[in-house]
């Protein structure tokens, strides 16, 4: 029961680190919504094709939306963008609001197999369940590709996961964590690293446009933190927002 809400709800305080006074009481909600997308398109940047044409989403949600909304500022070639969302209204939503604000062109796409045959790149962002619901058939994912999950690998057959010729994880612990809610059942494939490695240039990224790479993104809790203060400070800097006495 949802009482009429949306499924996830939050509200970050921002206090002080040295005093512990709030400073700030800001959308928890936006704050991921930005974010999301900024980690996957960090791992694109060093993990996807620079010079890839096509992008698709699966889930044409708040999280979906904002991919489609930042993707070319990454993957600056882009041509097509493939979306698709089970209730049509939503990948219909999309294109009206995004595609003035994207030069790349956006289409709607009967299916899931069709976003994936058709991409370069694709990411999908759709509900997690307890056990792996894979809906992106095994022989539709081909070398090259690059996959970038906001949902686990919910779609995902466990024999692409377990192909990937580079997997990577947001938080090595937290997905061991996840393991032990039951979230993984057949193990996790073999793991190249941390995106954060990566990204930080203690490994390294695509090596071969023939690599398979998957890069398996739920989010952390420091990374909302991090762009919380650079919203904080733009905040400060554009009087935006509403100043309340403590």
């Amino acid at each position: 029961m949802n009482f009429g809400y949306r499924q996830a709800n939050a509200l970050v305080v921002y206090n002080d680190y040295l005093s512990g006074v709030p400073m700030a009481v800001m959308d928890g909600m936006y704050i991921t919504e930005i974010r999301t997308p900024c980690v996957s398109f960090a791992s694109a940047k060093y993990m996807a094709r620079p010079d890839s044409r096509t992008f698709g989403m699966i889930g044409c949600g708040m999280q979906g939306r904002e991919h489609v909304r930042i993707v070319c500022n990454t993957l600056k070639k882009l041509e097509t963008i493939y979306i698709y969302d089970v209730f049509e209204d939503m990948a219909d939503k999309l294109i009206e609001d995004i595609q003035p604000k994207v030069p790349a062109r956006i289409v709607k796409a009967k299916n899931i197999e069709e976003v994936v045959k058709s991409s370069e790149v694709f990411s999908s962002a759709t509900a997690i369940p307890e056990k792996p619901n894979p809906q992106i058939k095994d022989e539709w994912v081909i070398k090259g590709q690059t996959v970038l999950l906001n949902d686990a690998h919910s779609l995902m057959e466990d024999v692409t996961i377990k192909r990937a010729d580079k997997y990577t994880f947001d938080s090595i612990e937290q997905h061991e964590l996840l393991a032990g809610y039951g979230y993984y059942p057949y193990g996790f494939p073999e793991v190249y690293g941390e995106i954060g490695e990566v990204c930080g240039g203690k490994k390294k990224g695509r090596e071969r446009d023939d690599e398979l790479i998957i890069c398996n993104n739920i989010g952390m809790a420091v990374e909302d933190m991090m762009l919380l203060r650079v919203m904080f400070d733009r905040a400060l800097e554009t009087k935006a927002g509403r100043f309340l006495p403590l």
